[in-house]
């Protein structure tokens, strides 16, 4: 299971493939000495979290200074509006099926080092206003920001790009969007053919280079943007979450336009004004963005759309660098081949020898379904702005993060859940992969405006008793302290690095598991990801077009994480924003048990899973 809590935005698989470009045992990293630090740095400055937690000798596409074309047109929001309502989706796994077809081959692709290649020209289409005098978005020499010459992917980057051939990690993004005017789709076709231009990483694709997964800069504009009709959202997001990319061809993501239908067509908004109703779907691969990205990918398309439909000129300006992940070669060096050889087998029998034994005592009780279906789906549920504020008032008090009682509730939910049909149960262990961003161990200056996979997963087990239903706070207390010691003392995530690409082992074999029709295995009962604190980040606002509402989800199957009947589960799994919601109003936030209180102040800023 993959639980995710975002803010909600105030407005009122087969067997390996032989002939995929991917395979991770034919990927060799690069030498460390070609990895250097960016020349354009973004930050992650700590705050509450909310869910959905080389110098080159020429300038290149990555990391040069670009001319500045016209003055930047930031978005309209305003300061100091109180914190966001939230929502969370829970995406249920069901056991992978047999004989979906193999992806189509791919054509073959020149081999040879990446040499210049000018930027496409803009469309015709596109208003004189986003066409500039001079040259858009020049790149000069070879693509040499990643390492002399070029680059391969990194660790996670290459985790992903092997996923992706059983059909796991492509995250999809939905955008409400309320208009004042009709949107017509040729302004949405016009926003992806300028991000295409704006954000570097949406200009790559994977091929290989001497035997090596290589990242290519695609040679012409390549953009995969379409209007659909749909009644249904969310089923339209599950069916895109099956969707695979050309990963050599690219593009490695798309855009999706649907107007909504019927009464949620055109609604007159509190101050009677009427909105036009539209959804945009974004789809990623995770190869080449994560949620920060992700999220920064939003913010700058919001604005290109409201730039188009008031008449502005549109910023022409690339935004960030495809960045180097720093943390694999910080990682290379704080890590010995020991320390990686007894973690590897550690997670090697956790994953794939114990055949599921971590997690029997949920799959024991909610067993997994007779019938071959691989699919993602999402539960979406909301808690509004009122609840929300008392909940990240009530964290601060307690001295946690938003992320750890997330995570607290998680835990208990998965006991209520587990006890319910085990009457004798009072204690069990829950385990967890909690995703981090992995730019927090990056030196400061060097965090702003990168883009890419910069992720890592710490997988770590909580006890959990009968008692712990009492006393939620104490507990969170608890998950709260243990994750902090992880990613600050331990520095687990960071460590681990060197292996996280082989976690597509867990992959591979769930993938021959259910080709031969057996039950899949797995180490952890869910996964948590966390956006970090988007209030400023992507406020959502514009005066042309603002966004009411976001949901995000990512293909797991199969993956390292309970699957689950999801005929079986969403009335249980309802507990969770329950209990949130029973722990964020429960009295009014200032009361505390004596002996617990920690002002806010003292919340661990390393604690923020952003």
């Amino acid at each position: 299971m993959h639980f995710s809590l975002l803010p909600f935005l105030p407005h009122s698989p087969p067997p390996p493939p032989t002939n995929s470009p991917s395979s991770l045992f034919s990927c060799i990293p690069p030498p460390s000495s070609t990895i250097h630090s960016p020349s354009l740095p973004l930050s992650c400055t700590p705050s509450p979290s909310l869910f959905s937690c080389t110098h080159a000798p020429l300038p290149s596409l990555f990391h040069a200074p670009l001319p500045h074309h016209s003055p930047l047109l930031p978005l309209s929001w305003h300061p100091g509006s109180p914190p966001p309502p939230s929502f969370m989706t829970l995406s249920l796994f069901r056991r992978h099926g047999r004989g979906p077809p193999l992806p189509v081959p791919l054509p073959p692709r020149p081999q040879g080092p990446l040499l210049h290649r000018p930027p496409p020209p803009l469309p015709s289409s596109l208003p004189p206003a986003t066409r500039p005098g001079s040259p858009l978005l020049p790149h000069e020499g070879p693509h040499a920001a990643r390492g002399g010459g070029g680059c391969g992917p990194g660790y996670a980057e290459r985790f992903m790009t092997s996923a992706h051939d059983h059909g796991c990690m492509t995250t999809v993004y939905a955008l409400w969007l309320d208009a004042r005017a009709p949107i017509d789709f040729q302004v949405i076709k016009q926003a992806t053919s300028i991000m295409y231009r704006k954000l570097p990483h949406l200009r790559m694709s994977i091929g290989r280079h001497k035997g090596k997964l290589w990242w290519r800069e695609i040679p012409r504009e390549a953009v995969d943007v379409e209007e659909l009709r749909s009644d249904d959202v969310l089923a339209t997001l599950e069916s895109l979450l099956r969707r695979r990319y050309r990963m050599e061809e690219g593009p490695l993501w798309f855009t999706r336009f649907v107007p909504l239908q019927g009464e949620d067509e055109c609604v007159r908004d509190n101050n009677h004004n009427l909105k036009y109703k539209y959804v945009c779907l974004f789809g990623f691969h995770h190869n080449v963005s994560d949620g920060t990205t992700n999220m920064k990918f939003c913010k700058v398309f919001l604005q290109v759309v409201n730039d188009l439909l008031a008449g502005r000129e549109v910023d022409m300006r690339q935004e960030g660098v495809f960045a180097t992940p720093l943390h694999d070669q910080i990682a290379d060096d704080a890590s010995s081949q020991s320390y990686l050889f007894t973690i590897f087998l550690k997670r090697f029998y956790k994953g794939i020898l114990s055949y599921g034994a971590y997690v029997r005592n949920f799959t024991h009780i909610y067993r997994m379904p007779a019938e071959n279906i691989a699919s993602t789906r999402v539960l979406h549920h909301e808690l509004d702005e009122f609840t929300t504020r008392n909940l990240l008032r009530r964290c601060k008090m307690e001295g946690v993060t938003l992320n750890s009682a997330f995570t607290a509730a998680a835990n208990l939910t998965l006991y209520q859940m587990m006890a319910s049909k085990n009457h004798s149960l009072d204690e069990t262990t829950v385990n967890s992969l909690q995703a981090i961003n992995m730019r927090r161990y990056w030196p400061k200056d060097a965090q702003p405006n990168t883009f890419g996979c910069h992720i890592s997963m710490l997988d770590v087990g909580f006890d959990t008793r009968r008692a712990d239903l009492d006393g939620f706070w104490e507990y969170s207390r608890g998950v709260h302290s243990s994750l902090v010691y992880q990613l600050t003392t331990t520095q687990h995530p960071l460590k681990i690095q060197p292996i996280s690409e082989r976690l597509i082992l867990i992959i591979c074999s769930n993938s021959w598991l259910d080709w031969a029709g057996l039950p899949s295995t797995n180490d952890n009962h869910y996964t948590v990801t966390n956006m970090g604190d988007l209030t400023h980040t992507f406020p959502g606002m514009g005066d042309e077009v603002e966004v009411s509402r976001v949901l995000r989800s990512v293909s797991c199957v199969p993956c390292h994480a309970v699957p689950a009947h999801a005929a079986d589960l969403p009335r249980p799994l309802l507990l969770l924003p329950r209990l949130l919601h029973a722990e964020a109003l429960a009295g009014d936030g200032h009361h505390v048990r004596p002996g617990h209180h920690r002002p806010p102040a003292e919340v661990h800023p390393h604690a923020q899973l952003t």
